[in-house]
């Protein structure tokens, strides 16, 4: 599988390698270097096939033009080329640059004796230009032509028109690796200084704002991470989880025999406690999603699987094994099914991922660009298509609400598709995903790029200030929640009353970090096996303890 594999100061060395294999005429160590003090200008790739790295490349950027990535030291090893690998690197290359929110990418390079590449460029979308500007000293000794692609489909790409790009002083550098990246950056913003034009423009809050962000950068950030990664989190969440299918498959048991195992206040502490499950395992997806260590899109496609199968899973179980059963004690089909739903009285939540589906389609609508006949002229079109899982959710909790009333009779088949968390849970997370998105839109029209956003985003103090906003909300919610259900008991039918636990949430919030991550992925696949086997676990011990209890 082809993927780009990160530069880092772990296989620097060897990157550096594979480059001098490709390009014998110039040295990337420094460049590579500069992208690891300096992510948010530059980032440097291998490009590789499974374990193999067939070659490298890379993009970086000019404060000056916040639209643009430039592709830098792009190639393959010599066996690797004219076998369509280059045209797949580079298509990953514009990928990425795109995800971070340029609109165009650019290359420079030699027209003299370099028609295979610059045709090779062409065949993938790229318009030449010849580059004549007055200010390079290289024009007198190589004739540089520009190529330039643009991102959006359906837009074409505005010419370079002869612009300064230093062109002189990075050649200098890539070849005898005596001028920094601080010194080439310093060297630009004295040719074309925006930074203080940006800064007179930008007024009261929105001026503190931006003097926040600009403040904390990779490079001025705060020591402290709290020592919960999304790991731990996710953890705790596959455990309170269990917890709460313990408490209904003992609920369930006692209600049927007319027994008290455990008494309702300790059933509603444990209830308490698995409150958080759902909690938990969003805020491990915000994790992953504000580190771009998974897209909203994949997300949805993972989760929407998750919850197709297991309320599959739930309805065969049912109707061959349950069911089958009863029917055979009871005196029709009927009867049996009239015991399933006495089984489930107040407890119709068994379907974790439908809330983590209908967050993650939420959040794709909110987030996700689309491309092709939807185009950004009709992109606030798609953004209101977040009524569809707000929309299910009401209803859910709508639907439960009745069932639990006796209002309406609801078949158990409807039962692995409702949501298992109360509106106030949705609350807190659409809050947060439209908090996250304004900010964004925000800082973007202050100036900033994606790119540099998602550095900031990568700092410590936004970690820490993720934490703070979701304790806030945790408390707030629960606070809410108790005083809706004192005021108003009705409501405990529409789910009312199960956010009061939250509150347990907040010290392992408080010690949360998104910026903590693993480099060791096999975990993350191991985990919801591991959390699903615990749940299985938690049926068994609860039917153990049941019949041991009664014998």
């Amino acid at each position: 599988m082809l993927d780009l594999k990160l530069i880092t100061s772990e296989n620097l060395d060897y990157a550096v390698r594979v480059e001098n294999e490709i390009f014998e005429e110039y040295n990337a160590k420094n460049n590579y270097l500069s992208s690891l003090e300096n992510s948010s200008q530059s980032q440097f790739f291998m490009a590789c096939e499974g374990d193999i790295c067939i070659g490298v490349t890379g993009i970086y950027a000019y404060k000056n033009d916040r639209d643009s990535a430039w592709i830098g030291f792009f190639g393959l090893k010599g066996k690797y080329r004219n076998s369509g690998l280059g045209s797949k690197v580079l298509k990953l290359t514009e990928k990425y640059a795109g995800s971070l929110g340029y609109k165009y990418i650019r290359l420079f390079t030699d027209k003299d004796n370099n028609d295979i590449a610059i045709n090779f460029y062409k065949k993938n979308g790229y318009t030449f230009e010849d580059y004549y500007n007055e200010n390079e000293a290289l024009k007198d000794e190589f004739n540089v032509v520009i190529g330039s692609k643009s991102l959006i489909k359906g837009e074409e790409v505005p010419l370079w028109d002869n612009k300064f790009i230093n062109l002189t002083k990075q050649s200098y550098k890539q070849q005898y690796l005596d001028i920094s990246e601080i010194e080439l950056q310093t060297s630009m913003e004295e040719e074309t200084d925006i930074s203080n034009i940006e800064t007179e423009k930008i007024k009261g809050e929105a001026k503190h704002t931006y003097k926040i962000v600009r403040k904390y950068t990779s490079d001025k950030d705060i020591k402290y991470r709290g020592p919960l990664s999304y790991r731990y989190i996710r953890v705790i969440a596959w455990i309170a989880f269990a917890i709460t299918q313990f408490v209904l498959v003992v609920a369930m048991g006692q209600g049927f025999l007319g027994i008290e195992m455990i008494s309702e206040d300790n059933l509603t502490l444990l209830s308490f406690v698995g409150s958080v499950s759902i909690p938990f395992f969003l805020v491990a997806t915000f994790s992953q999603i504000l580190t771009r260590k998974r897209t909203f899109k994949k997300l949805l496609i993972i989760y929407g699987a998750a919850y197709l199968a297991v309320a599959l899973a739930i309805i065969f179980v049912y109707d061959r094994y349950i069911g089958g059963i009863l029917v055979e004690v009871s005196d029709s089909k009927e009867q049996a099914k009239d015991v399933i739903l006495s089984l489930y009285d107040k407890k119709m939540d068994i379907n974790v991922f439908a809330d983590l589906f209908f967050i993650s389609l939420f959040n794709f609508f909110l987030n996700y660009t689309p491309s092709g006949k939807w185009g950004k002229k009709r992109i606030v079109l798609f953004r209101t298509l977040i009524i569809i899982p707000i929309g299910f959710a009401l209803t859910s909790i709508i639907l439960k609400g009745l069932t639990l009333s006796g209002t309406i009779k609801l078949p158990f088949e409807f039962y692995p598709f409702l949501t298992t968390k109360p509106v106030l849970i949705y609350v807190i997370f659409i809050i947060m995903s439209i908090w996250i998105k304004n900010r964004e839109k925000v800082f973007i029209g202050l100036g900033m790029t994606r790119k540099e956003y998602q550095t900031f985003l990568n700092t410590n103090k936004n970690s820490l200030s993720f934490s703070i906003l979701t304790s806030i909300l945790f408390l707030s919610i629960s606070l809410i929640d108790l005083i809706c259900v004192a005021l108003f008991p009705s409501l405990s039918f529409f789910e009312f009353g199960k956010c009061i636990g939250l509150f347990l949430a907040i010290p392992f919030i408080m010690l949360f970090s998104y910026t903590r991550t693993h480099n060791n992925n096999d975990f993350d696949i191991i985990l919801p096996f591991a959390g699903v086997g615990l749940v299985v676990f938690a049926y068994i011990e609860a039917i153990y303890q049941l019949i041991k209890f009664i014998i």
